[in-house]
């Protein structure tokens, strides 16, 4: 959560308040794979609760059909309260007529807390800093004696506190759906402010980003553009 202090820091500490970017913190790829680029791919998502599963794979289907992969998502070939074997797995899979699955687990939910020392002593002017702010009187000495004073004193009174972030860790794991075999795998982390819809947005965008950029997906038709909304004027 973001705690108000008396001297405010500088924009980008101000982030802390959203959903910050995802971050791929590992990720593997196997050398020896040598198939070609994905293009229709299953998607399942294994969180807390079926809902959020649903919704974490229905935010990544239009992501990537936004990008031109055509995406069956996990609902529609397997069932999820029923436990499949591997032979039933393999022929659902085999069903839905993909190229690779497409897995995404929560690992974790981390609480971690960061000290945030007293506002130091900066040799220019941090970003984000506007006139009436503290630290612009510290660098421009205010005309008035009280607020020169004043500006000065809370700047460099500043106390120390400590702040507290969630990170959710998510780990993603892309298998070829021909051999079984894995072909993908990469652990992220994510800030987040608990609104799970930017959470997938942003974890799926990451991924996206490296999967592309492996070459291990590629476009099956021209990315999908969002449909304006419908006129609601009513004909005269």
């Amino acid at each position: 959560m973001c705690r108000p202090t008396l001297v405010l820091a500088s924009l980008a500490a101000l982030a802390g308040c959203a959903v910050a970017p995802t971050t791929i913190e590992t990720a593997w790829t196997d050398p020896s794979f040598s198939g070609m680029p994905f293009s229709r791919i299953g998607v399942v998502a294994l969180f807390d609760t079926e809902a959020e599963s649903r919704a974490f794979e229905r935010q990544a289907a239009e992501h990537f059909e936004g990008r031109g992969v055509r995406v069956v998502e996990g609902r529609q070939f397997l069932e999820p309260s029923r436990d499949y074997t591997y032979e039933e797995m393999e022929a659902a899979l085999l069903d839905a007529e993909i190229d690779a699955l497409l897995i995404f687990r929560l690992i974790a939910v981390d609480e971690r807390r960061v000290f945030r020392r007293a506002s130091p002593y900066l040799g220019t002017l941090p970003p984000g800093v506007i006139v009436g702010h503290p630290y612009f009187w510290y660098y421009y000495p205010h005309w008035n004696y009280y607020w020169h004073w004043r500006m000065t004193r809370d700047v460099v009174r500043s106390a120390g506190y400590w702040e507290q972030y969630t990170y959710v860790v998510v780990e993603t794991s892309l298998y070829d759906n021909e051999t079984d075999e894995l072909v993908w795998t990469a652990r992220s982390e994510t800030m987040d402010d608990t609104a799970f819809e930017r959470l997938a947005d942003s974890v799926v965008a990451a991924v996206s980003e490296r999967l592309f950029d492996e070459s291990l997906l590629e476009p099956s038709e021209p990315a999908l553009a969002r449909s304006p909304p419908p006129n609601r004027t009513e004909d005269p």
